[in-house]
């Protein structure tokens, strides 16, 4: 489990990085993209779960507004 840990950790930070910078890139200010950044390298795990929640929150509500 100790070695599953960092591999987690980087999973986790290149999930929300890559979310922020290839995904998201038009739809975030560069401000948000810097905090989200420093965020994921910082608490890179935590940081996974709360964008992941919070964006999902956001998709839900912009798909019913398309349908």
């Amino acid at each position: 489990m100790a070695r599953l840990l960092p591999i987690l950790i980087i999973a986790s930070a290149i999930y929300v990085l890559y979310q922020i910078w290839i995904v998201e890139k038009h739809n975030k200010s560069k401000e948000e993209k810097l905090l989200w950044t420093l965020l994921a390298l910082l608490f890179s795990f935590i940081t996974a779960g709360i964008y992941y929640f919070l964006e999902k929150d956001k998709s839900n509500k912009n798909e019913k507004h398309l349908n």
